[in-house]
């Protein structure tokens, strides 16, 4: 009776507090992910697994997120006159947005700040093999007769379907010279 009466009156916190760090050790450790990791995922979500369709974009979106005026965006990096569709995306790695967009002819483009190109420039390269290794394709790189913008450095890489005269291409533009204001872009497109 003894026993029983002690533990009706020894409050539940405190067993919940004594018990606590048994589960806190065996909760596993949140790992970081890198900006670029990230960069590509969204990349990976917003073009490849929506083959760059509007609709499917702004269902994946939600309506969190407006597609914005091709107007508010500065530059021409971004070929505006080709551009159909254009959303700012928030970036949870950076102050600055994804910026995504499609094409009238069906490229989808997802620009960002990168501060590491070089990182950026090996993890796309990696994730392309990956892409290409799914389907059980090679990747070629391809230098295409195309004008460089000034200051950056680009890398284009075909995927060839098996058994089809089908091939998509992807693109990735960074800065050659670590100017935060360029945004590197990544591209996919098929043919």
């Amino acid at each position: 009776m003894r026993y029983r009466s002690l533990l009706a009156t020894t409050p539940l916190i405190s067993i919940l507090l004594v018990t606590q760090p048994a589960f806190a050790a065996d909760a596993p450790q949140k790992k970081e992910v890198s900006e670029e990791k990230l960069a590509i995922d969204f990349f990976s979500a917003m073009c490849i697994k929506t083959g760059g369709k509007t609709e499917k974009i702004e269902e994946r979106l939600g309506k969190a997120v407006n597609e914005i005026d091709k107007k508010t965006i500065v530059g021409n990096q971004y070929s505006m006159e080709q551009t159909e569709d254009i959303w700012a995306v928030p970036n949870s790695a950076s102050k600055e947005p994804y910026i995504l967009s499609v094409t009238k002819s069906g490229i989808c483009y997802v620009g960002l700040n990168a501060s590491n190109a070089a990182k950026l420039r090996q993890d796309f390269k990696g994730f392309v093999s990956a892409q290409a290794a799914q389907i059980k394709s090679a990747v070629e790189v391809k230098n295409p007769d195309v004008q460089v913008p000034e200051g950056m450095a680009m890398d284009f890489y075909d995927v060839k379907i098996p058994r089809a005269n089908h091939v998509i291409k992807f693109s990735l533009a960074v800065p050659s010279d670590s100017n935060p204001a360029i945004r590197s872009t990544m591209t996919i497109a098929s043919e």
